[in-house]
């Protein structure tokens, strides 16, 4: 088939080699190949070249990736060049003239239809334009196919929907199917809109070979022993949400379990856990991992010293050597009870003095989060015992007992 050059090509040739033959009709040879070269001062459907010629705006000189030049009409294009829309609908492309048995319309074949034609038009692709084949009722192999070789040009043979198509290659590093990618990749985000003998639909194209995903787990026992398989954000439509059987991108987490509702608890209480699925209720157990029976962690309290608590009437709290008490205990129901590392906490003794043994602390010897201060404001005594004839507390005339603060 001769090829025709666009007068801006020659333009540049004239230019390049000097003076030349400048009939529109006139030919060269390049290489081997009779090229026909058109008259660069002809125009191509204007004498200014202002709208479709080779001017500084016009088409002529737009090359895009899906043809050659914009054009509106068959005029607008170079000689033996078609002008030819594809999905931009303002601007078509200038294409070459079809072979025999080869089509762009239905126009262009003796009998039966055109099909799969792929046609970019003005706008940038990433694709090439190709002619259809024109296929009949007779003879549907021609729309149709069955393996590669049953396709013309680029076109491989794609299977969608169980029929084969005639589709474009999808390229380095892309893909129609898995079968395009390698043995750890899978085609992501292909959308073929090629059906057979239809010409490809708006949408149309590959996707991306990446490394497949593998899904972590699908049940519990996937996750190993103390975790919990999560459901994913990708399942099936008739899937029950939060079922990670039917659904995709699970996670394992490291929590589990011990009740789903309150009567699976001895004292009628399962706690929520920290991680919830977002959909579901603020109350809604089901939904929620790490969930536990509650357990009140603060009944039956350790004993205590009396030196916080003081004694009843005709007792006085006395700290001996033989006794160690601790002077104070709290209980929280995460942890449980917790007292404090002294011996300080005194115990309830008969005693004929009023009150409790007015002896200040010494170090080490306060609760745990406190310790002794001796106030230079204040006399304390360091010890104090119990004169029961006097029925009054004796103590040692010194100062230096503190208080625990």
């Amino acid at each position: 088939m001769t090829r025709t050059i666009p007068s801006v090509l020659l333009a540049l040739a004239l230019i390049a080699g000097g003076c030349g033959e400048t009939d529109e009709d006139a030919e060269t040879t390049t290489g081997g190949v009779d090229v026909k070269l058109p008259n660069p001062f002809s125009g191509t459907g204007s004498d200014t070249g202002d709208d479709h010629g080779e001017g500084e705006d016009g088409p002529g000189n737009d090359d895009r990736a899906g043809g050659e030049a914009c054009c509106k009409t068959d005029d607008d294009c170079a000689d033996d060049l078609l002008c030819m829309f594809g999905q931009a609908a303002d601007e078509g492309e200038c294409v070459e003239q079809p072979e025999e048995g080869q089509c762009y319309k239905d126009a262009d074949c003796a009998e039966g239809t055109c099909e799969n034609v792929i046609v970019c038009g003005c706008t940038t692709c990433d694709y090439k334009s190709e002619p259809g084949t024109c296929a009949t009722e007779s003879d549907p192999a021609d729309a149709c196919c069955k393996e590669d070789d049953d396709c013309t040009g680029a076109l491989v043979c794609l299977q969608v929907d169980g029929k084969g198509a005639c589709n474009l290659a999808a390229g380095e590093g892309k893909c129609w199917t898995d079968d395009d990618c390698e043995a750890e990749q899978e085609c992501v985000g292909a959308a073929p809109r090629c059906e057979c003998g239809v010409p490809c639909g708006a949408g149309h194209n590959p996707g991306d070979c990446a490394a497949k995903f593998v899904n972590p787990c699908s049940k519990d026992a996937d996750c190993g022993e103390g975790a919990s398989c999560m459901a994913g954000g990708v399942c099936t439509d008739d899937c029950l949400p939060g079922d990670a059987s039917c659904c995709d991108h699970n996670t394992c987490v490291d929590q589990i379990n011990e009740c789903t509702a309150h009567d699976q608890c001895a004292d009628g209480l399962c706690v929520q856990g920290s991680l919830c699925y977002d959909f579901c209720a603020d109350d809604d157990l089901t939904c929620c991992f790490g969930n536990a029976c509650w357990v009140d962690n603060c009944t039956e309290p350790p004993e205590v010293g009396c030196v916080f608590t003081g004694c009843p009437k005709g007792q006085a709290c006395v700290v001996t050597e033989e006794v160690c008490l601790p002077s104070a205990c709290e209980c929280s129901q995460d942890v449980g009870w917790s007292c404090s590392d002294d011996c300080a906490g005194g115990q309830c003794v008969a005693s004929a003095c009023p009150g409790n043994n007015p002896q200040g602390c010494t170090k080490g010897s306060c609760p745990a989060g406190q310790k002794c201060v001796v106030s230079p404001d204040t006399c304390v005594p360091t010890g104090c015992t119990c004169d029961e004839t006097a029925k009054a507390w004796a103590c040692t005339p010194d100062c230096g007992g503190g208080v625990c603060l």
